[in-house]
């Protein structure tokens, strides 16, 4: 009888932490990064990097579709087209990732009707915009955490427009707002997020924080269509490792009394 107790509290002890492992491990995300250029500092390299995600970089709009064709397990995609408007060789591509269940951040500064719908917002007027404000819904998703100052503060760092107002449609969401229009809109089911400034005009001090909360706030949301995940045990796989062990172990048990 002592033994089954001990073993009891040992499996329980087992799936938990088990349950913190995977749940630890299933942070991290396998990421597509493309971007074409930046005047100031390139802060999305560093903000995946904190939080320890497998990244491809790519800087040609020609090896973004080849890798988005390819069909390696993306967790995530990051597009920041800031000086060129290469939108006519990746645009359908990113559109049928997207429809697929994939998750995305983008920003562009060119009007472009595939990936206005794809991404449920449409860029327009006013231009060159400079304070966000992180707003309620923005707040309540995560996107503020550890965001020192909100609202923000954007700086030109050489672009002749480096920010647009955006206009969600369809069931897109603003959860941050310029004086005018929305900095950043989330549709998709919270799946996409598509930015209203290019990334490098954020204030250097919540620079990171904001883009890391971007990452995990898409990744959050619920999967529409499935999409291969990064090759971390999931919390089920994890499950049946421990009704095995607890198997095996009742099994020895069994044999133990049928001895005596």
């Amino acid at each position: 009888m002592y033994s089954i107790k001990i073993m009891k509290r040992w499996s329980t002890a087992l799936l938990a932490a088990l349950m913190l492992f995977a749940a630890g491990g299933a942070q991290a995300a396998k990421v597509l990064y493309y971007y074409d250029s930046y005047v100031g500092t390139d802060y999305w390299g560093p903000s995946l990097a904190a939080r320890g995600d497998t990244v491809t970089t790519v800087t040609s709009a020609n090896d973004l579709v080849t890798q988005l064709t390819a069909g390696a397990p993306w967790d995530a995609v990051v597009v920041s087209e800031n000086n060129n408007d290469n939108s006519g060789v990746w645009a359908s591509a990113i559109a049928t990732y997207v429809a697929s269940g994939g998750r995305l951040v983008l920003n562009n500064w060119y009007d472009n009707t595939v990936i206005d719908t794809a991404t449920e917002a449409i860029a327009g007027p006013p231009t060159n915009q400079t304070t966000g404000t992180i707003n309620a819904a923005g707040i309540a998703s995560g996107l503020a955490a550890g965001v020192a100052t909100n609202p923000f503060t954007l700086t030109n760092t050489g672009w002749g427009v480096f920010s647009q107002a955006l206009v969600p449609t369809g069931t897109g969401i603003s959860r941050c707002d310029f004086a005018t229009g929305s900095c950043a809109v989330f549709a998709n089911s919270g799946r996409t997020m598509r930015l209203g400034f290019i990334p490098d005009t954020l204030p250097a001090a919540d620079a990171s924080a904001l883009l890391q909360n971007a990452i995990t706030s898409i990744l959050a949301a619920p999967s529409v269509t499935p999409v291969t995940p990064t090759a971390v045990p999931t919390l089920s796989e994890w499950g049946m490792v421990v009704m095995s062990l607890l198997l095996a172990m009742s099994a020895i048990v069994t044999l133990r009394r049928q001895r005596r």
